[in-house]
């Protein structure tokens, strides 16, 4: 898995371990190496978890002591300010037995660690870190944030991670999502319900890893249920035109002139997601920030949702 623009705090903290967190560095920074070691590590828990499931041992002390190793292995990342690894371990927190401090009060340092200044890094997206309890703990860090400093620099990005945390959660409908196309046509995700629906947010002008998938599907599915709505990051109409015709997009498409137009306003992304997935009914059904998964996840979709009359997708 890739991360877009995955943020790290650049100074060392003083901790030797989350179980005895020091200040908290003001500066970020990317951090390739970091990253690295974080996605290699994720695959490996990953890969853990798997295999105790298919020999039928996911028991709930098997799951303990499989978190509790990975939260020694992520505590050198987490030691160095790594977002993900962070938000990973709050996420999978394994309480240190030699810690003479409370769960909460280690918890809620690591929060301050990352929280509100990368509210919109897209890391916060995934599975493994986007759970009720993990939004809970944000959502306590930005509004201490914004009670703290209502108009500091803080504040705009608190606002929105605190809006999509009380909107867009799985299973919920999605609040209205309008933009319009490249000649100024009005297109609203809303109408196209009755369909699953694949929002992809991409730029033709700086990265066509998202869009390439999305043309795959255009064609691989045309008489399936499923419409696919492109929300395009680009600045220059006919830069665009010119590259859409180019990588064959035929999909309706929102033209933001911009990194941030309409449709991302309305959805207060500040770095969206790959793309969001939308039953018949319009509700949040998955949150993708692997495009190379796109396709997979659409054929789970489309394979084990029935279909009812007029072709639209039900939900059990």
């Amino acid at each position: 898995m890739s991360f877009f623009t995955t943020l790290a705090l650049v100074a060392p903290l003083l901790a030797a371990s989350p179980s005895s967190p020091a200040r908290v560095p003001a500066t970020l920074t990317y951090s390739p190496y970091a990253d690295a070691r974080f996605e290699a590590l994720l695959a490996e828990y990953r890969a853990a978890e798997q295999a105790l499931k298919q020999v039928g041992n996911w028991t709930s002390e098997a799951r303990r002591d499989l978190v509790a190793a990975f939260n020694v292995r992520m505590r050198p990342l987490v030691d160095d300010g790594h977002g993900p690894a962070t938000g990973w371990t709050l996420a999978h927190y394994a309480h240190d037995p030699l810690s003479n401090r409370a769960p909460e009060d280690v918890k809620r340092e690591l929060w301050s660690r990352v929280l509100p200044a990368e509210a919109g890094a897209e890391w916060i997206w995934l599975p493994e870190i986007h759970n009720e309890r993990s939004c809970a703990a944000a959502s306590a860090m930005w509004r201490a944030e914004l009670d703290r400093d209502p108009s500091g620099p803080l504040a705009r990005a608190a606002e929105r991670a605190l809006w999509r945390i009380e909107n867009l959660q799985i299973g919920r409908v999605v609040p209205t999502v309008c933009g319009v196309d490249v000649d100024g046509n009005e297109l609203c995700v809303d109408d196209f319900r009755g369909k699953l629906v694949v929002l992809g947010f991409f730029s033709l002008e700086r990265d066509s890893t998202v869009v390439e998938p999305l043309v795959a599907l255009q064609h691989r599915f045309q008489s399936s249920p499923l419409t696919l709505i492109g929300v395009a990051r680009d600045a220059h109409p006919n830069t665009f035109r010119k590259l859409a015709d180019h990588r064959g997009v035929r999909f309706p498409t929102m033209f933001e002139s911009g990194p941030q137009g309409r449709a991302m306003n309305s959805l207060r992304l500040d770095q969206p997601p790959s793309a969001l997935i939308l039953d018949a009914e319009g509700r949040l059904r998955e949150v993708l920030t692997d495009p190379s998964q796109l396709e997979s996840t659409v054929r789970s979709y489309l394979r084990d949702r029935p279909i009812a009359e007029g072709g639209a997708i039900t939900n059990q």
